[in-house]
């Protein structure tokens, strides 16, 4: 999947789109952008390079004054680092191994919210043990 997240970002740098800190992340049938950018334009500039790839796109990328206060996902050898990049108040897509507690831990610094996690997407999860890769949750403010 590496190959796949150096052509979205080779793509990025293509269009005139400048992102301070990118972190893509592929996963699968999602593709997950991080970082800032300078306003919402290139903001939706990029999540259209991404889109035109034909895949969906998670698209976590800040703008102007919120700019310095983008989570980019932790990075990890596999790429795959539990709940990196889960923020309150934002989406996040599952990866392999993720729990709506280590998800909670992440966002909100305490696994015991994974609740609210849960409440804001029970039409999504009916089972708060069974969440897939690719899904896309809401993660609501603390």
């Amino acid at each position: 999947m590496a190959g796949r997240e150096q052509q979205v970002e080779k793509a990025i740098q293509t269009a005139g789109v400048t992102v301070s800190g990118l972190k893509v992340r592929d996963g699968g049938e999602v593709i997950s952008l991080w970082g800032s950018v300078p306003s919402e334009d290139a903001k939706r500039k990029a999540e259209q390079v991404v889109a035109g790839m034909g895949v969906k796109v998670a698209n976590h990328l800040t703008s102007g004054a919120s700019a310095g206060l983008a989570g980019a996902p932790a990075s990890s050898a596999a790429g795959a680092s539990a709940s990196g990049g889960a923020r309150a108040g934002s989406t996040y897509v599952v990866k392999s191994g993720d729990s709506l507690s280590k998800i909670a831990k992440h966002a909100y610094g305490d696994a015991s919210k994974w609740k609210a996690i849960h409440a804001a997407n029970a039409a999504k999860i009916p089972n708060p043990d069974l969440i897939h890769p690719g899904d896309e949750l809401v993660i609501p403010p603390a």
